[in-house]
């Protein structure tokens, strides 16, 4: 018998080294959950810049989203100052255990060389903001300002960050003018479904020519119409969409006289391009990248191939394999820096094996940096929990030949998981925190993921009639909480300002106001809110609902708040 399991084509990639020299041209850097992707692009950034291979404004690092880049910019700044400080001897370590990788090779250099590194930090901090650390829209955006009239895109137009409604109008008129006089027409939600998925979500297929019916050729003729109208409503009204935004940007890095320009123009804007989480690239985004970077300047790509295989983020496959096949070198994170061994071993046993659509799309091994366990179990306990196997598989089992009904086996399920985590929690069991320090386990440090909020009910519910208290956070649908209710008052406001609105916004976290300021004559809380919704709503065709949020998140004192942990209301 042979194994059906197919066989990876290639070895496993070499281990990514931030202690060795920074590798030049295209590199495929693989990550896993918990190997550190984010530390890894600051350290390259700062290992960059120390070595004066690039500056500020020759960087440019794109991630998915907008909180991913603010996170990212946090994070590279906060490396670029801890290792100013270390290379200046502002940070005198006196325990070298401390230091990670990068620290160590930082100031494992000669003294001058050290000055040099510092000097270069110094000026990189003084520029932090020259930096282009954006999503990849918004890069898309920048670079077709810069390009000017080497990118065939409306600067004047608008954007329209949902096109949903657009095709869903395009739809509804293509359907009224085909069945307007027929007496029996067929159900509009075919129509309008079909107008989603061909000029929305999946906008960037191409249509298959290969057809085998009358009703096939019927529906992609439809199709086709609806994907074209679309674009034309579009562009008559003046709208462009985030995709819009790559497209054009693709469209002139590949124009026949314009693009060799375009692509000039970019490759000398930049040094250093890394891209996050780039299993979530999509084709077109990819063909940018490649057209634009790939052998002009040096090119780091970020991402869990693992993840290429989830389309429902849109994620593509192909263009992750694509990729896999141009880059100069892959390298990959081994080292698992979140979870103990144990863990990392059952986990990889689990789903070794599993096959993710391409022999090159593999759960690669990992090592733990945590070798041992930081979890154990008073063995003299009276509910003593064995924690030799921390990963695994308990399923119920019917006796003889009779079947159970499925409300008996959630019962029995919760029934089991709830004993699990008393005798986790009554059988001494400890953990080790990063310092060291061993402290017995608490049921906040415990977590129960479920798949539904009435399966999360009956868990609770069970947690409760075995003595254990515990709280769910997903009992209420997300559209009752007051973070809704506050985002409804905001676009409320948008539109028309009333003094009972304004004053329940003023009291929530994103007003970031407090009653004892609102009840002052002098208070100016609501008269600066007013003012600031006023400023929204002019420009909320630009900013669209998230840029309002964000707008208002950016009010002084608002995001402090809120980190707080100011409780509900």
């Amino acid at each position: 018998m042979t194994d059906p399991t197919p066989q990876p084509t290639s070895a496993l990639p070499a281990a990514f080294d931030i202690t060795a020299e920074l590798p030049h041209g295209t590199t495929l850097l693989e990550a896993s959950a918990g190997t550190g992707k984010t530390w890894a692009i600051a350290a390259v950034v700062t290992r960059a810049i120390a070595a004066g291979q690039v500056r500020t404004d020759q960087l440019l690092l794109v991630t998915f989203n907008r909180s991913a880049a603010r996170e990212l910019r946090s994070r590279v700044h906060s490396r670029l100052v801890r290792a100013h400080r270390l290379l200046s001897g502002a940070d005198q370590v006196a325990d070298h255990r401390e230091l990670d990788e990068l620290d160590t090779v930082l100031v494992a250099a000669p003294r001058q060389i050290r000055a040099t590194m510092a000097a270069r930090l110094t000026a990189a901090l003084d520029h932090f903001e020259d930096a282009t650390i954006t999503t990849t829209h918004e890069f898309s955006s920048r670079m077709l300002a810069e390009l000017g009239v080497l990118a065939d895109h409306d600067p004047s137009s608008r954007l329209l960050a949902d096109a949903g409604p657009l095709a869903d109008q395009v739809a509804a008129d293509l359907y009224l003018a085909s069945h307007l006089d027929q007496t029996d027409p067929p159900a509009p939600a075919a129509t309008l479904r079909l107008a989603r998925e061909v000029a929305v979500q999946y906008r960037e297929v191409e249509l298959g020519q290969q057809v085998s019916t009358s009703r096939s050729v019927q529906r992609m003729r439809l199709a086709r119409q609806l994907r074209d109208r679309v674009g034309q409503r579009a562009h008559a009204e003046r709208w462009h969409t985030f995709d819009d935004l790559i497209a054009d940007l693709a469209a002139a890095l590949a124009d026949p006289l314009r693009g060799p320009a375009a692509v000039a123009t970019l490759a000398r804007r930049f040094a250093l391009v890394m891209v996050d989480e780039f299993q979530d690239t999509d084709p077109l985004q990819w063909q940018v990248l490649d057209r634009a970077f790939r052998g002009r300047v040096d090119l780091w790509l970020i991402g869990d191939p693992k993840q290429s295989i989830y389309a429902f983020r849109g994620a593509d496959i192909h263009s992750y394999l694509d990729a896999a096949d141009r880059v100069d070198r892959v390298l990959a994170l081994d080292v698992n820096r979140r979870t103990d061994a144990p863990v990392v071993a059952g986990i990889g046993h689990l789903f070794g094996p599993a096959l993710l659509g391409d022999p090159r799309i593999r759960v690669t091994p990992v090592r733990a940096w945590h070798t041992g366990s930081r979890l154990a179990g008073d063995t003299a306990a009276a509910h003593h929990y064995d924690w030799s196997h921390p990963v695994q598989l308990r399923c119920i089992r019917t006796e003889g030949t009779s079947t159970m009904d499925s409300l008996t086996a959630d019962r029995l399920v919760a029934e089991d998981l709830a004993n699990q985590v008393v005798m986790m929690l009554d059988g001494g069991s400890t953990w080790v925190d990063e310092r060291g320090a061993a402290r017995s386990l608490t049921a906040p440090d415990i977590a129960i993921l479920v798949r539904t909020r009435k399966r999360g009910s009956q868990i609770r519910e069970a947690l409760t009639a075995a003595g254990q208290p515990a709280v769910f956070s997903g009992d209420e649908s997300v559209w009752r909480s007051s973070a809704a209710t506050d985002l409804i008052d905001l676009l409320d406001a948008l539109t028309l300002i009333d003094p009972a609105v304004l004053a329940r916004l003023a009291l929530c976290p994103l007003g970031g106001g407090r009653p004892e300021e609102l009840v002052r004559a002098a208070s100016r809380v609501r008269p600066e809110l007013a003012v600031a919704i006023g400023s929204w709503a002019r420009r909320w065709p630009d900013l669209g609902v998230w840029g309002g949020v964000d707008e208002a998140l950016r009010r002084p004192g608002v995001m402090t708040t809120m980190l707080a942990g100011a409780g509900p209301r």
